[in-house]
């Protein structure tokens, strides 16, 4: 789908195909990806690498067009790969948006309203960083959540959701390292594109915010890392405490339960009146050969367990 705009007055005015200096193709077709091959100056590789998740952020700054693939978070985060990649063509006064999921551009504001097409690229790349930002304090809210959840269940799912937390984080945190690079390659080539003394004000703030986001996400990591294995062992903790207890209350009912299968054989007491046995002795023997038996049963599992570690 193609989206045509106007940049004027820091404002962006809808216009038609054609007429504006800002173009937006959201989840090209095999159609518009020609059109996109033929009016601009990229590689096919280079449009699949804009619309593909996996790929890193880089720029490039040769040739008759400014070409950068930036990351940023998906729309739907909740999905198995939070991250995403657009592409940016910038072309003099033209700009061309190249994405998979459509989303509105950023700037255009009350606040922050961009002057020229570099800034609003910058403000694009901003809000991707507040966006980043914005994730990872829901992983961290979730995560805190899980963390209270797992002292009290000894249910795999909650620390499945951990892991699934941790890869998410994983994949945002090497999106904004990789678009480090891309924000110091542009700071490097400012003086050739031209960038205002406004525009490197915003730059600088971008690669300060992006480093922040970078350290703090490297920091939930580690402590991800470092925590998952104990909270696993709170989970295999809460299975022995709750092993422990069904222990306890078969300990307590097997005796009865023996007891009151003793108690319960009709037939071995038609037995002892047909042999003109009394039941008090007979019942005695009865018990002493079954703990005789559990004994023996005992020895032999013992013996089956040590010859089993020693061929180990």
């Amino acid at each position: 789908m193609r989206i045509d705009y106007r940049l004027k007055d820091g404002h962006l005015l809808a216009t038609e195909p054609g007429r504006g200096n800002v173009v937006i193709y959201a989840n090209p077709s095999a159609e518009e990806k020609e059109t996109i091959l033929a009016t601009l100056p990229i590689e096919r590789h280079t449009l699949e690498s804009m619309l593909d998740p996996d790929e890193i952020s880089r720029a490039e700054f040769d040739g008759d067009a400014n070409i950068i693939i930036w990351k940023r978070a998906a729309a739907e985060f909740s999905g198995h790969y939070p991250v995403g990649s657009v592409g940016l063509i910038l072309q003099g006064d033209h700009l061309t948006v190249i994405e998979r999921d459509e989303s509105p551009l950023p700037g255009d504001t009350e606040h922050t309203r961009p002057q020229s097409l570099n800034e609003l690229v910058l403000r694009g790349m901003q809000a991707s960083v507040i966006e980043f930002i914005r994730r990872l304090r829901v992983i961290k809210e979730t995560a805190r959540d899980v963390q209270q959840r797992l002292t009290k269940t000894i249910d795999n799912s909650e620390l499945l959701r951990m892991f699934d937390l941790s890869e998410k984080l994983v994949f945002a945190i090497d999106a904004v390292d990789s678009n480090a690079a891309v924000l110091q390659r542009i700071a490097a080539a400012a003086p050739k594109l031209g960038f205002t003394e406004r525009e490197l004000d915003l730059l600088d703030e971008i690669i300060i915010d992006n480093e922040q986001l970078s350290r703090q996400g490297n920091l939930y990591i580690s402590i991800f890392s470092g925590l998952m294995d104990a909270r696993g062992s709170i989970v295999n903790n809460n299975m022995n405490v709750l092993l422990k207890n069904l222990t306890l209350v078969n300990i307590v009912f097997l005796p009865l339960g023996v007891i009151a299968g003793i108690g319960g054989m009709s037939e071995f007491s038609h037995l002892l009146e047909l042999h003109q046995l009394p039941f008090l002795p007979g019942y005695a023997g009865f018990t002493v050969l079954l703990m005789i038996a559990g004994v023996l049963l005992w020895l032999a599992i013992r013996y089956w367990i040590t010859k089993m570690m020693e061929a180990q």
